[in-house]
């Protein structure tokens, strides 16, 4: 039964992975999950930011890609598992463990960093998480509880392992096909653009007098900070730059264009 739950959610992960695949190959265009109206996606999406931050690389492979064999290793473990015969199972399950205990290190690192460094959360990425999570559970009391006893040969779930692989294989490729015949969003009024290489300016700042106004603005600076005209200007610019941010990134030719 919980060899089975495990199957399960490796496969369940497989899905979620491919779906983030998707969407991040059509840059989140419609959201994070995908089904969101373009023209409502007036911001960059928080999945977007994650993905395309340091983080969402190791060694310089996209994080989407780990998790994808993450979870295929998880599942062919787990067809191991069932066929091992009563003296292997042992090995195949330690290993499995092993694999697990790494993927759940490694998940709480992302949450960390999009927690605390970044600010931005990734759905698709914390659904990941929630399943590994969920599977380091499983994996901890396999291990703690003591094995039972049966009379008998052991059942051997390998048709229903089968056929459960093959379902994820058609939802997968269902989930890609049906996203990469959709047409692309077209830029919706509103959205952060960036700026052509030959922009001289960018479009008229309005003052909105329902934000309320920064009484003490020269406190968030500090003389180390870099500065440029006098200080003494009717009019101070205060750009809050993030070199991991990729909005920063995104806003900083804009505001570079506002000052000048």
């Amino acid at each position: 039964m919980l060899d089975g739950a495990v199957f399960v959610l490796g496969l369940l992960g497989i899905l979620v992975v491919v779906h983030l695949w998707t969407q991040s190959g059509r840059g989140f265009d419609r959201g994070c999950f995908g089904f969101t109206n373009p023209a409502e996606v007036t911001t960059a999406v928080d999945c977007e930011a994650v993905t395309a931050s340091d983080a969402g690389n190791m060694f310089g492979v996209s994080n989407i890609l780990w998790g994808l064999l993450f979870y295929v290793g998880l599942t062919g473990l787990g067809f191991l598992v069932a066929a091992a015969k009563s003296g292997g199972v042992g090995t195949w399950k330690k290993v499995r463990a092993a694999a697990i205990g790494i993927g759940f290190v490694y998940s709480l690192y992302l949450v960390y960093i999009q927690y605390f460094q970044l600010g931005q959360f990734c759905r698709l990425c914390l659904i990941s998480a929630s399943i590994v999570a969920i599977l380091f559970l499983l994996s901890a009391y396999d291990w703690t509880s003591s094995p039972k006893v049966t009379s008998g040969p052991k059942p051997r779930p390998i048709g229903k392992f089968s056929a459960l692989a093959v379902a994820t294989l058609v939802l997968a490729g269902a989930d890609v096909m049906y996203f990469r015949s959709l047409p692309e969003a077209e830029a919706q009024p509103g959205q952060m653009t960036e700026l052509p290489a030959n922009a001289d300016g960018v479009g008229e700042c309005i003052y909105d007098p329902e934000k309320p106004t920064v009484e003490n603005y020269l406190d968030m600076v500090s003389f180390s900070d870099p500065s440029r005209g006098s200080p003494e200007a009717p009019v101070t610019v205060i750009e809050f730059f993030d070199p991991n941010c990729p909005h920063c990134a995104t806003l900083h030719p804009i505001m570079e264009a506002v000052v000048e």
